[in-house]
């Protein structure tokens, strides 16, 4: 299967666009209809960041797309059709003990979409996301057709689930395959979608891809109905 890298997303009518630098206090980037909260660069060494995708529970936008690097005692939450969408070209990176990362997706979006990179040095990342049977993308990872770019993770607690959806809870969505995923250390759980995804890899009708696992790292996977918890999705 070849990769299917995909960065397909509306940029207009969004709520920030740009670099933006947080250190305190609380910022609140909302998107019009079906448009983004964030597009740009994103730096939180502290306070509140809320990215919002307009209608975000139809089809929606999504609620922050570029790079985003997350230190210090800051919050990062995304939610949208995607909640946090990660293209090719760039990264996000979560530094510190303190540091959070929230992300729900919708209707064939992940929760955290990667295309592009993800390394988890420590802190709290959850991503989530929901959407019909045959369509959902992964809890971090791909979305639905899409298989998931690099995920690195190193340290921290890091939860990827896929709800009633065929995409795995870290790795690709639904019909896509997991990309290349290291874990190295950090407590990791990912639960794959109804539908049959992966715990960690592929989603439904996706194969698992490049899976790294240190044995230092706390890993609780667990497949959806014939699916493997570490590997292919269900066939």
């Amino acid at each position: 299967m070849g990769t299917r890298s995909c960065d397909n997303y509306t940029v207009g009518g969004i709520g920030i666009y740009g670099s933006v630098d947080i250190s305190r206090g609380v910022v609140d980037a909302i998107g019009g209809v079906n448009n983004n909260g964030f597009v740009g660069t994103l730096n939180a060494n502290g306070g509140q960041f809320f990215g919002t995708g307009g209608e975000f529970f139809s089809q929606g936008g999504v609620g922050i797309i570029g790079d985003v690097t997350v230190c210090g005692d800051a919050d990062v939450t995304g939610m949208g059709r995607i909640g946090i969408k990660i293209p090719n070209g760039c990264s996000l990176i979560v530094y510190d003990i303190y540091s959070g990362v929230n992300a729900t997706g919708h209707n064939g979006g992940a929760g955290i979409s990667i295309t592009g990179s993800m390394v988890i040095h420590g802190g709290y990342v959850t991503g989530s996301s929901y959407g019909d049977d045959s369509a959902s993308g992964a809890g971090i990872g791909g979305d639905a057709d899409c298989d998931s770019g690099e995920i690195t993770i190193y340290g921290g607690a890091v939860s990827g689930y896929c709800g009633s959806g065929g995409g795995a809870g870290i790795g690709g969505g639904a019909r896509g395959s997991g990309g290349t995923i290291n874990i190295y250390g950090g407590d990791v759980y990912a639960y794959g979608g109804s539908s049959g995804g992966a715990g960690i890899g592929g989603g439904a009708r996706g194969f698992g891809g490049s899976i790294n696992i240190s044995s230092s790292a706390n890993v609780h996977a667990y497949g959806g109905p014939g699916a493997q918890d570490i590997g292919d999705g269900a066939q």
